[in-house]
């Protein structure tokens, strides 16, 4: 009787992985748009910015696929079991932010691997990234962070300010999860990358 039992268990382990059961991202990163010479972004030329290393609490630091039913239990935060994220939520805000950031063409330079030739500080805290379930079939991907502009060399605080996101399901799956949050944390990174720029050409204006 155990035969036709290890024989099931053995083609279950060959069996390719169903698409559901694959890394989510947010997303194929686009190549930002060429730029004419003739075409030069609006507003003055920014210095060397450095995008810090985007943190947040413990349970962001993994590839877990974090999702609450807010109908049924709203406390209670729940994991998928065969779905999770191709990387930590953090480092995957990073890469779409950086793009955003060199894509505006604003800049001198991102640099994200602080070499200390930067003249300003981008800190980014993520603090919300999960999927709120309002009903069985509907639910929004909400996405928060906490940006923070500083000095390079003293780390003296320019500004700071929260940003968040909430785009609804169109399927309530880790497929349609992942791109409703896809979308909130585009729209997010385009809301940091904009005020950044404000924030950093008041701060040319005042010196």
């Amino acid at each position: 009787m155990a035969f036709p039992l290890l024989a099931a268990l053995m083609l279950a382990a060959c069996a390719p992985a169903a698409p559901w059961q694959q890394p989510y991202g947010l997303g194929p990163v686009a190549p930002a748009p060429p730029r004419s010479p003739g075409n030069p972004p609006a507003g003055p030329r920014l210095p060397v910015l450095e995008l810090d290393t985007l943190d947040g609490p413990p349970w962001l630091h993994s590839t877990r696929y974090q999702y609450r039913l807010q109908y049924l239990d709203p406390q209670a935060i729940r994991y998928y079991a065969t779905a999770r994220w191709e990387a930590p939520p953090g480092r995957m805000l990073q890469v779409l932010l950086a793009q955003d950031l060199r894509g505006s063409g604003r800049w001198k330079a991102i640099l994200t691997g602080g070499d200390g030739q930067a003249r300003l500080v981008l800190r980014v805290h993520l603090h919300h990234f999960l999927l709120d379930f309002t009903g069985p079939s509907r639910g929004r991907a909400e996405a928060g962070v906490t940006a923070t502009l500083m000095e390079a060399t003293d780390y003296q605080v320019l500004a700071q300010k929260d940003f968040s996101c909430s785009v609804p399901m169109k399927s309530a799956s880790p497929a349609g999860g992942a791109a409703a949050m896809a979308a909130a944390s585009r729209e997010i990174a385009r809301h940091v990358t904009g005020w950044a720029a404000v924030t950093a050409v008041s701060r040319m204006l005042n010196h």
